[in-house]
């Protein structure tokens, strides 16, 4: 079971790229000053760039080149044409590798070439749709990539026939499912043209990319919906208004897979606001929304964790655990939010539940190892912090006693406690104060519990898993000052 990411095209470089993505100056490659358009390298006239000088590659980001580690996994020996053998012997790397490719342009001259590596599924992608892909990019008789979102460990984004990408790439993603992998020759005519970018492309230079299409979105609905008057939308269908949900969540999750966690948030709380005022009109309608609104609330829940607001997560889990009481991530999620609360019982008890749902589960057992530890942690600072305000009761000298009166309270000790609870009393940012009960004589809490409540506190004894705590806590900050 997947606990630590959301229910779940290339390369729109100007809006997603860092200057640390590619080179460092002792590597002989460039940087611009400002980004090509791709058009004006491919017209007659050229383009027009400025170079950054040594002086401006020296900030760490720029010079932090992708990891030689990663960089091995995506070499790629084709492009070095070290597979020879008798019959192509003779020919470039390139020509060995067209061989075995299928001609996917409209006019059948071979500019662009296709070889399918993995299968996908589904249909394929319109115009304007947005597209998450990763890919790596290859020139001839050079094994490294040129550029990779595989090594900036970043999938990127574009929209089909927009023009974002080179031609040859937005044909092949046209030609792709979700989930496929292929591999695409494309001939400068359809990528860099004459002049190429120096010195990552050399002129003239036919690419190869090899492209994953993780996911597609058609934002045609959703745009169309952001258009319409409070009356349209309450007309549409539950399909239609399901599909701009849908497109709302896919979109949260290309965000959440950015790390962009209240962008993603706001986008899956547009989704389920959107999806609270569908109308369903059967049983079915009614099982589709049912399970759109999970999803949504648990993506709520996952990016509330990540922003650190545990109140928000437990919420919205509440809100599955109402549908599905044994929902396996709602109740980690949850347990996971109470621990963060210190509510170390209450944590307990949901992450034990989803256990019992997935006893094996790796996300749960560690979920309850950190627990485990947190737990303890807090047991062993709420005792130093008792022993380091009440010194002398560190020492086991004092006599056993029922708790029934308070005589057997030495004086300095109830100086002691009214003393330490009038500083309490007094101290602005804090509101509440814990002893361990099992640390205190019965007759002692007794008094705690009387000289609390004649400042006005509220005094409670609380249990979790054997643990006996005592609580002190103010009806209201107080201000005062003597």
């Amino acid at each position: 079971m997947e606990l630590e990411s959301p229910e779940p095209v290339t390369a729109k470089r100007a809006e997603y790229d860092d200057a640390d993505d590619f080179e460092t100056y002792d590597q002989v490659t460039v940087e611009l000053n400002k980004g090509l358009v791709l058009n004006d390298l491919q017209s007659e006239s050229g383009a027009q760039f400025e170079v950054k000088t040594p002086k401006e590659l020296t900030d760490p980001d720029t010079d932090a080149y992708f990891e030689t580690e990663e960089v091995f996994k995506q070499l790629n020996r084709e492009c070095l044409g070290e597979d020879d053998d008798g019959e192509d012997e003779g020919l470039a790397p390139f020509e060995k590798i067209a061989k075995k490719m299928e001609d996917i342009t409209p006019e059948k001259d071979r500019k662009v070439l296709k070889s399918l590596l993995k299968q996908g599924t589904g249909a394929l992608p319109i115009v304007g749709m947005t597209l998450t892909v990763h890919y790596n990019c290859y020139v001839e008789y050079s094994d490294e990539p040129y550029d990779s979102t595989r090594l900036r460990n970043r999938p990127e984004r574009c929209k089909l026939g927009a023009g974002s990408v080179i031609p040859g790439m937005d044909l092949a993603l046209s030609t792709m499912r979700t989930g496929e992998m292929s591999k695409f020759l494309i001939h400068p005519d359809h990528a860099y043209g004459k002049l190429g970018v120096p010195p990552r492309i050399p002129a003239n230079a036919s690419i190869l990319m090899e492209i994953e299409l993780q996911s597609f979105t058609d934002r045609a609905e959703l745009d169309e919906f952001n258009n319409m008057s409070e009356e349209e939308r309450k007309e549409i269908t539950f399909k239609r208004k399901l599909k701009v949900v849908d497109t709302e969540r896919q979109e949260g999750n290309d965000l959440f897979q950015d790390g962009k966690y209240k962008s993603a948030l706001s986008k899956y709380i547009r989704g389920l606001r959107i999806l609270e005022g569908a109308h369903m009109r059967n049983q079915e309608e009614e099982d589709q929304m049912k399970h759109v609104h999970i999803k949504l609330c648990l993506n709520i829940a996952l990016c509330s964790s990540k922003l650190k607001t545990p109140e928000r997560v437990i919420s919205y889990c509440n809100r599955v655990l109402e549908v599905q009481p044994k929902h396996p991530k709602a109740l980690y999620r949850k347990g996971m939010a109470l621990m963060e609360l210190q509510d170390f019982k209450g944590a307990h008890r949901f992450l034990s539940k989803a256990q019992q749902q997935h006893p094996s589960d790796a996300s749960i057992l560690s979920g309850l190892r950190e627990l485990d530890t947190a737990w303890k942690n807090w047991n062993l600072m709420e005792r130093s912090r008792y022993d380091n305000m009440f010194p002398d009761w560190k020492k086991d000298t004092r006599p056993k006693d029922d708790g029934k009166t308070q005589g057997k309270v030495p004086e300095d000790v109830q100086k002691n406690i009214r003393d330490k609870l009038r500083v309490f009393q007094e101290a602005n940012k804090k509101n509440e104060m814990t002893f361990q009960a099992k640390s205190m004589a019965p007759s002692e809490i007794n008094f705690l519990e009387t000289a609390a409540k004649e400042l006005g506190m509220t005094f409670q004894r609380r249990e979790y898993q054997g643990e006996k705590i005592i609580k002190i806590m103010k009806d209201r900050p107080s201000n005062t000052k003597k």
